[in-house]
């Protein structure tokens, strides 16, 4: 891990309104509790009392089992054993869609290994199957730099039934951002990672890994990566789905019928074990105000919630962070005396000049913020390279919040404006007791080391 670099800064940071009274939220602060082993205090009793339905997330059901990805090579090849195993239905919610995605990229892989193709052959095998996918109808500014994928991406799925739909509907400026594939209703996946040729990774993120090249065995390779998605079953899986149904009706004005019963078979993917059971997972939104549809910003009041109530560590991952809000919440925590430990993980710098000039210039100021709060040596930042010091894109958004509220989502830590801007930011949180050695190794990978552990 390295130090990000100080960057070019602008004059001022923005003005901004001190974070909302966290009482005021209905929420109950908590006190700390102690391990049963004796060992360092923690608070324990977070668990039911961030999940607030209405304030901090849209629903919190339970979840039967629960899985975390580290890195694409897996999430790609869970998803694909899911949708292999789907009976009635395979709904996907996209940001960015290129139908020449590899989920297994190899030398010499042959044109029917495309992610499109894949997808048509599912429906053709069987014709009962309801396979839909809804992608953000990208500006042709961010187009150009995704060879004009997803406009073009309908048309490989021509002639199949297959059903692509772009969404433009939503505010000037905006985006959809939602990332989730949900397979009849029973399994889904929620997160970060889009899909895309360069998306794909593994974890130990080799400099010259040849299938992480645009034409894989063949130089050059795409930079490195880094990931991390979820998955859920059960009552939060349909909630997903009938997420998914509402974006459809509101970008296309065709209303899905919700299935009346489960579907044959369980499309959990093969040997996938589960490394959470009996699990809590709430399910947050941000969306602007815009034809009737009220402000949404359960993202935003989560962030703030856990970080008041957060006791011993507030451990962050994610591509941005620019937010005033958020850093004017975290610096009250590095103010006190005895208050969390904060530690942020992002890339060392953007990889295109257009987000050098903005986020990272506006990421400066964050992190300015945060070193003259910290008085008592409390706020540590890093950005992981490769083993020849080449940058990794973290694009994963992760929070893990005193082990016991782990997050898993897909918004940026930003400006409360441009966070909101976006519609239908979407994030899955998993409030869990896990497997002990499970919860272990999740945490291992997350982190890098042994000191976050899920339990």
């Amino acid at each position: 891990m390295a130090t990000p670099p100080n960057i070019a800064e602008p004059r001022a940071w923005p003005c901004v309104a001190p974070p909302e009274d966290i009482d005021g939220l209905g929420l109950i602060k908590t006190t700390r509790c102690d391990h049963q082993d004796g060992n360092e205090p923690f608070a324990r009793d977070l668990d039911p009392l961030l999940l607030k339905e209405g304030t901090t997330c849209w629903r919190a059901e339970p979840a039967d089992r629960a899985a975390v990805f580290i890195d694409v090579e897996d999430y790609f090849a869970a998803v694909k054993s899911s949708i292999s195993k789907a009976r009635r239905s395979v709904h996907v919610l996209a940001w960015a869609f290129n139908p020449k995605t590899l989920l297994d990229p190899q030398p010499d892989c042959a044109d029917e290994e495309h992610l499109a193709a894949f997808l048509r052959d599912v429906a053709r095998k069987r014709p009962e199957l309801d396979v839909r996918l809804l992608v953000w109808k990208a500006a042709l500014p961010i187009a150009a730099t995704q060879q004009f994928y997803p406009q073009r991406a309908g048309k490989d799925f021509d002639g199949s039934t297959v059903v692509f739909k772009l969404d433009g509907k939503l505010p000037f400026g905006a985006s959809h951002h939602q990332k989730v594939v949900v397979v009849d209703d029973a399994v889904a996946f929620c997160g970060g990672c889009d899909f895309g040729p360069d998306r794909w990774d593994t974890c130990d993120h080799c400099d010259e890994n040849l299938r992480r090249a645009p034409t894989p065995g063949a130089e050059p390779c795409f930079d490195a990566r880094h990931e991390v998605m979820s998955l859920v079953d059960g009552n939060a899986a349909k909630a997903l789905g009938e997420l998914f149904r509402d974006r459809w009706l509101r970008a296309t004005g065709e209303s899905l019928a919700a299935p009346t019963a489960p579907a044959r078979g369980d499309p959990w993917p093969h040997k996938l074990p589960a490394q959470f059971r009996q699990i809590r997972v709430g399910l947050s939104r941000s969306s602007a105000a815009w034809q009737g549809l009220p402000r949404i910003r359960e993202n935003e009041t989560l962030y703030l919630a856990s970080i008041a109530a957060a006791k011993s560590c507030i451990y962050l991952e994610n591509q941005y962070f620019t937010s005033p809000v958020i850093a004017e919440a975290l610096a009250q925590r590095l103010a006190e005396p005895e208050g969390p430990e904060v530690i942020l993980v992002s890339t060392e710098h953007s990889p295109s000049y257009f987000d050098r000039m903005t986020m990272d210039r506006t990421r400066s100021l964050f992190i300015r913020r945060l070193r003259d709060a910290d008085k008592h040596g409390r706020f540590h930042i890093y950005s992981p390279v490769t083993s020849l010091g080449r940058t990794i894109i973290v694009h994963a958004k992760l929070a893990i919040i005193d082990d016991v509220l782990l997050r898993i989502h897909r918004d940026y830590v930003m400006s409360g404006d441009d966070e909101v801007r976006g519609i239908g930011d979407q994030e899955a949180r998993q409030e869990a007791e896990p497997d002990e050695a499970a919860g272990a190794r999740v945490a291992n990978k997350v982190s890098g080391n042994g000191h976050f552990t899920l339990a």
